[in-house]
């Protein structure tokens, strides 16, 4: 199998686990998509809280013995509902941080096949407004997998 599609597989995977039953403060577990948020805003029928997973900057790969290790750029954009305020915002950005994020002694984060680390690039909450009018926490990361043969 493709390891992008692996790597990308096991974020997913890891995010789902977001649920009170695991320890989590909301059940936003139930709600992953990928796509666009903005996508997502339009639709009638969308709950709150909720992931999108959206494709984000790619660093470029570098050579690893007989095979390069290569960074997939992802944003893990979480919206809670407006009527929860910053209370709401905060509890989405707690889950996520405690979702992703591992110790840099980890060989194989979240103990999936494919991946072999994940850097974070920058964090960001945002509060609703009038252009969303969602409050959102963005984390921007990178997947990194090994690739031979390129």
């Amino acid at each position: 199998m493709n390891p992008l599609n692996l790597a990308d597989q096991a974020l997913l995977e890891r995010l789902r686990t977001i649920t009170p039953e695991n320890g989590y403060l909301t059940d936003i577990g139930h709600r992953v998509h990928t796509g666009y948020l903005g996508a997502l805003l339009d639709a009638e029928e969308v709950e709150y809280p909720l992931i999108v997973v959206q494709p984000d900057e790619c660093p470029a790969p570098n050579p690893r013995g007989p095979g390069w290790l290569l960074g997939l750029g992802r944003k893990v954009v979480g919206a809670a509902d407006p009527a929860g305020g910053l209370e709401a915002l905060n509890n989405v950005y707690c889950d996520l941080l405690r979702c992703l994020v591992t110790p840099k002694s980890t060989p194989s984060p979240w103990g999936s096949p494919g991946l072999h680390s994940v850097t974070f690039k920058e964090m960001q909450q945002f509060l609703a407004d009038h252009e969303v009018p969602k409050g959102t926490v963005v984390i921007s990361l990178n997947l990194h997998t090994f690739i031979t043969g390129l």
